[in-house]
């Protein structure tokens, strides 16, 4: 079984991070992605990070089933705070599981409560969220 563990830096660095993704997918089963965007909207890009990121590594892993773990909602966190947005961001991390993996569970747990801190301490107070899958 291979594994691949990678914060995703918030799709900055998107070209080469679907290009790794695509030709990593064929010898991998499971991805844990760190640092993953989302919005029900479907807007693309917000400032310099990939503000639909997940949907995009949904697209070309087709042969994965998608767990993700919202840790906030309707922030854009720009490196040394967040920032409110008018729009539906969600910010999290997400594990695809090759769907030739047999899954008996899986879940997340919120370790660390949203309490809005990170606002003004460099993240100190962001949410953690711990996911889990188990495979046979």
């Amino acid at each position: 079984m291979r594994i691949i563990s990678l914060n995703v830096w918030q799709g900055i660095a998107f070209d080469s991070l679907m290009e790794f993704m695509k030709k990593e997918s064929k010898m991998t089963d499971i991805f844990c992605l760190q640092e993953i965007y989302y919005n029900s909207l479907k807007i693309k890009e917000f400032k310099e990070v990939r503000a639909d990121l997940l949907s995009d590594v949904k697209n070309i892993l087709p042969e994965f089933k998608m767990f993700f773990c919202s840790q906030t909602k309707g922030y854009y966190l720009d490196g040394e705070k967040g920032s409110k947005v008018n729009f539906d961001l969600e910010f999290g991390m997400c594990i695809f599981v090759k769907n030739s993996v047999k899954i008996k569970s899986f879940g997340h747990e919120i370790i660390l409560e949203n309490k809005l801190e990170f606002l003004k301490n460099k993240f100190l107070g962001l949410p953690v969220c711990l996911q889990f899958v188990g495979v046979e």
